[in-house]
């Protein structure tokens, strides 16, 4: 028997069209021991990068930073990794932690400052558990400080990220810059300033 052809199949399908179902929908018990598919307590998280990754490495540090007491289920998905979790509490704390830290994002941001000293860890080893991150930044002190950056969020608005910083002597709010304050400040005013 020869297979079918595409006008076989179109024809086949074209015939299908009339039939409807009139009958109510039937729900199906599915046994969640038995699927699979996505719970509610799910999280899919997408590896954006160019470069290979070490996936186990993810998976490791990832483990540690969260370290789930109620278990975790961890599956690959091309370049994404599906996060099972196994109770609310455990789900939402993960997810309250939003956006994930890690020491090369940290590296990124400080980066963006100036030259990295140090990253402030928790005594658990683990970063920005205190919801702020604090860094030691070696910065050039001609040029103004910066004020914070754009933080990509894909699907949704850009965030901004505020810096702040501390134990600064003589800054000035106007200009940005050290050695002086606002009253002493020689630099061009800005015209949106009051």
């Amino acid at each position: 028997m020869n297979p079918p052809t595409q006008s076989d199949i179109l024809n086949l399908i074209a015939q299908t069209d009339r039939l409807n179902c009139s009958c109510e929908p039937i729900e199906l018990e599915i046994d969640p021991n038995l699927t699979d598919a996505p719970s509610s307590l799910t999280l899919l998280g997408k590896i954006i990068s160019d470069k290979p990754l070490n996936r186990n490495g993810i998976k490791n540090t990832l483990l540690k930073a969260w370290n789930p007491s109620g278990g975790l289920k961890i599956q690959e998905q091309d370049n994404r990794l599906l996060f099972s979790f196994n109770n609310e509490h455990e789900f939402q704390r993960v997810l309250d932690q939003r956006p994930w830290m890690t020491k090369n994002n940290v590296i990124t941001i400080g980066k963006r400052i100036g030259d990295l000293v140090q990253i402030e860890m928790s005594k658990n080893g683990r970063i920005g558990e205190k919801g702020f991150m604090r860094l030691r930044v070696e910065v050039d002190v001609e040029l103004p400080l910066a004020k914070g950056f754009a933080l990509k969020r894909y699907g949704n608005e850009d965030a901004w990220i505020q810096f702040r910083y501390e134990h600064l002597s003589d800054f000035c709010y106007r200009c940005g810059h050290l050695g002086h304050v606002r009253k002493w400040c020689n630099h061009p005013r800005d015209p949106t300033e009051n």
